[in-house]
Parts: structure tokens; sequence; C-alpha cells
């Protein structure tokens, strides 16, 4: 789960005790690689009541998708990561394929910029995360997706649970984040994939701040 771990052994391994989440060899199926995308509101909300020397929200934002990074295999026969923000519309600003060393890939994650627009658009953001993963294909590696908002959309909003679940599927998990009182905690539940519940598969906080507290999809 979201709150715990998500086990991957390398090919041609399996997992062998559940209750300490050893891998062995064996001839049992087992994902070797994980490709990560994170779908990150980057609207006007954000940073609404921060002041114009800078925006610790966003600041909050970046590290909680760093601190997902730090404890990865990165690289082209590893785990891959993506990152899409999205307000008006949506941009991947960094692709699965972009970055193989790690640092490099962390430091790239710390310096996306925040260019706020009033407009809120999930769907697109869902919609283009879809796109990167059908983009660059890889067979046996698990497709985890962390969604990450703080607010309502409100630019093709009747699309973005069905995007979600043609996302899940098309064989991705995706984890949603709420952060605020401003979310709607039913679409969030309803992004999620089962089984859709606070703690496991969505997760609530109340504030930027406590984003540190949920702890990392893989572990």
């Amino acid at each position: 789960t979201f709150d715990s771990y998500y086990c991957i052994c390398r090919e041609g391994y399996s997992i062998i005790n559940d209750a300490v989440n050893t891998c062995g060899l064996t001839s049992a199926d087992c994902n070797s690689a994980m490709d990560l995308v994170f779908v990150a509101d980057g609207s006007g909300s954000i940073c609404d009541h921060e002041d114009v020397t800078g925006c610790p929200n966003w600041d909050s934002v970046l590290n909680f998708m760093r601190n997902h990074v730090i404890d990865l295999n990165i690289g082209p026969e590893a785990d891959r990561v993506a990152v899409i923000i999205f307000a008006g519309d949506a941009t991947v600003e960094i692709g699965l394929a972009d970055y193989s060393d790690k640092a490099e890939l962390m430091d790239a994650i710390l310096n996306i910029p925040y260019i706020p627009k009033k407009r809120t658009n999930a769907a697109d953001g869902i919609q283009k995360m879809i796109l990167e993963y059908a983009d660059n294909p890889r067979e046996g590696a698990a497709q985890i997706s962390v969604y990450i908002s703080d607010g309502i959309s409100n630019v093709n909003a009747e699309m973005t649970l069905p995007y979600a679940e043609n996302a899940k599927d098309s064989g991705v998990t995706i984890f949603a984040v709420g952060v605020t009182d401003e979310i709607d905690e039913e679409k969030l539940r309803l992004i999620s994939s089962p089984p859709q519940r606070e703690g496991e598969s969505y997760f609530l906080s109340p504030t930027f701040e406590t984003l540190e507290e949920i702890s990392a999809v893989v572990s």
C-alpha cells in the first residue's frame, strides 16, 4: 500500500517471505522495474496566499516528489520517473526516458518552475500520463502513478474520472493525494485504484507542510 511498501523483485525472483518482504530466486512472475509518473497540480491555488518572494507550498510539492525517488534504482532497465504538471493544461516536465542518473533526476524535479494559472485541468494531466506510458512502453514494468491536487478541476472536469478509469483499465495503479480541505474527497477516492480507501490508495493532507508525513509509494 501507499502507506508501506510496494515490493518489486528483480527478474527471476519473487517474494518468498511476505512477513519480511524477502525476494528469492524462483520462476514465478515478478515485476523487475517500475515506471512512476507523478501528475501534480500546479494551478494558481497552490500559492494563492504565498509571499511574493517565494512559494513554500510549491517547494513542498517538489520535495514530496523528490523524496519518492531517493530509494529508487534509477536507470533505463530499472526504475524510471516522469513528472506531469497540470493547470489550465498539462505539461510533461520530465519524461520517463529523460533521466537515467538519480542525482540529475532529483535536481531536475526540484527545479521545476511554478507558473501559476487560475484554472485546473486534471483531466489533461491524467490523459498525458496515459500517453506518457503509451509513448514509453516497457514489457513487465509496473506502472505506478501518483496524483496530487489541492482543489477541484474546473476545465474539462467531466472527463477527469473517465480518463482515470482508462488509465486503470490499461494497467496503471493510481495513488491519489489531496491537500487542504478544498479537495473533493469523493472524486479523489474515485481517481485512485482499488481498494479506494483512505490511507491505502488515497490520502488526505490537511496542509502542504504535512505532505512529508505521507510515506512513499515505493520503498
